[in-house]
Parts: structure tokens; C-alpha cells; sequence
């Protein structure tokens, strides 16, 4: 969430937030407390953990809901939302061409997608593929993430972009850093974050 505050700069007036992928709603203290949104909805395809998500909408300071949902297929009629926020949800997607539509048809002109992602580099290391599972197949790159949002439409910088190297993200968990053996970045990197546009009329 760092990153996403870095490249944020201190910005306000988030409006209607739509998190993707909410799972249990881990972010929503975030969201309610750092973006200060008009009003919340979170959902994600399993019912399960929105069930279990209830407790933390409850605790939220701006109108809030979450409920089941479909991100390759919203529920929400078109520019309905000022923020979609997606957190580390969209790796698990695959149709994410689709998803990455929607985000934008449900986006008001000018709305923001604050996007956070693991890269194929993260997600295809030896301790993530023992203990997870994941759509192997959909998996990208940086530069391959930030080529299909463009590619659909949205707009961002390389001010709006960052790409860190993370000690939980390397192979090592960081431990040859804290050993005063520091790892030089690859130029492949496990994480992005971009804050992109939907252009304005």
C-alpha cells in the first residue's frame, strides 16, 4: 500500500470506490481511511469470503457494501464509479482483457484505476507456486501488465509507475540484504503499481 500512497501524492476526492477482488476486504480500512471515499463496494466471486467480509464493512466510516461479483463481468451500470481499486486480485483473473474492459466501462471520465499487481517473475518463484495456486498461463510481466491497460485504454506516465523490488518479493525473502549482501534488482521485476486514467471527454 506504500507504493500506492507514493505515487498517490496526497490526492483527494476519490469519490465512488469499486474494489475488484475484495476477497475478506483486507483493504477497506485502507480505502477508508487513506482514500476517504464517498461510498465503498467491494466484491469478489467468492461467496465465501465476502460472507466473511462483512464484519470489516460494518467498521467502515463512508456508506459501504460488499457482495459477490464477477470482475470480467461488473454488475454496475456504465460510469458508475470514480475509483476501481485493485490489489493484488488481478493475477488470479483469467479473463483479464475482459476485466480490464470492464474496469474502464464502469469508470466515470477522468475516473482513476489504482492497480497493484505480483508479476510472472513473483509468481512463478519455487515458494509461491508450493504453497499457491494460480492460472499459470495469464501470468505477465510489468511491462506486460502496463502494455494491456494501455492497450484498453487507460492513461498513465511513467510519473504514475512504480515497479518495486520489494525484500518479501525476492527468491530469498530479502535474507542475503539483511545479511549485508545486498541483491542487485533484475530488470524483470515481481511487483507494479500504477495509478492510471480513464481520459475525460
Amino acid at each position: 500500500m506504500a507504493d500506492l500512497e507514493t505515487l498517490l501524492r496526497g490526492s483527494r476526492d476519490f469519490g465512488r470506490v469499486l474494489d475488484i477482488g475484495c476477497g475478506q476486504g483486507y483493504a477497506f480500512p485502507f480505502i477508508d481511511q487513506h482514500l476517504r471515499p464517498e461510498s465503498l463496494l467491494g466484491i469478489d466471486i467468492d461467496a465465501n469470503l465476502v460472507k466473511r467480509g462483512e464484519a470489516l464493512v460494518e467498521r467502515c466510516s463512508c456508506p459501504a457494501e460488499i457482495r459477490v461479483g464477477d470482475a470480467s463481468k461488473i454488475d454496475l451500470p456504465d460510469e458508475s464509479i470514480d475509483t476501481v481499486f485493485c490489489h493484488q486480485s488481478f493475477h488470479h483473473f483469467t479473463e483479464q482483457q475482459l476485466a480490464a474492459k470492464e474496469f474502464l466501462r464502469v469508470l466515470a471520465p477522468g475516473g482513476r484505476l489504482l492497480f497493484t499487481e505480483s508479476c510472472r517473475l513473483f509468481i512463478y518463484s519455487w515458494w509461491v507456486r508450493l504453497f499457491f495456486r494460480h492460472p499459470m498461463k495469464t501470468q505477465k510481466s510489468a511491462e506486460e501488465y502496463l502494455t494491456l491497460l494501455r492497450d484498453i485504454g487507460f492513461e498513465f506516465d511513467s510519473s504514475d509507475v512504480l515497479t518495486p523490488f520489494s525484500p518479501w518479493s525476492r527468491p530469498d525473502f530479502g535474507v542475503l540484504e539483511m545479511l549485508g549482501r545486498p541483491v542487485k534488482a533484475s530488470h524483470a521485476r515481481p511487483l507494479v503499481c500504477v495509478v492510471a486514467r480513464k481520459p475525460s471527454l
